[in-house]
């Protein structure tokens, strides 16, 4: 009488997931002073072209990809002030959340909201990564 043997059971496998780490983008951790504006550290425009190219067609992903532009612009230690330009105006008419858009505001922890939003959408962790470390001038 032959019997017949159950394979092993499969350890779960791991799915890749978006990074989702709370605290990844600490606002804290920006500078609050210098004279320089967060956008002229690092890698900025290569990192920003790759999250516009990723939110493309997802409005709200739009929306944090041009807050971040605008608040790029914001010098350390700064607030979001209004602006007249096309990113301020996206971003504004978007109702993203409080703590990723609020005008007369400090732009650091709304950098750090815009990032970790896009984060969780799924956005390409190097472009986030590459800007995160502009925006502390490393």
């Amino acid at each position: 009488m032959a019997t017949t043997r159950k394979a092993p059971a499969k350890a779960p496998v791991a799915k890749a997931t978006p990074a989702k780490a709370k605290g990844k983008f600490n606002a804290a951790d920006l500078p609050e002073t210098g004279t320089v504006q967060f956008r002229q550290n690092g890698d900025y425009k290569v990192s920003l072209r790759a999250l516009g190219t990723f939110a493309k067609g997802d409005p709200t992903n739009t929306a944090h990809v041009k807050a971040l532009v605008h608040l790029g612009w914001v010098k350390p230690g700064g607030v979001n002030s209004a602006s007249k330009s096309p990113a301020f105006t996206t971003a504004d008419n978007a109702d993203l959340p409080a703590s990723a858009w609020a005008v007369g505001e400090p732009a650091g922890p709304q950098i750090a909201a815009n990032l970790q939003a896009l984060a969780e959408a799924g956005a390409p962790v190097e472009a986030l990564d590459t800007l995160w470390a502009a925006y502390l001038g490393l």
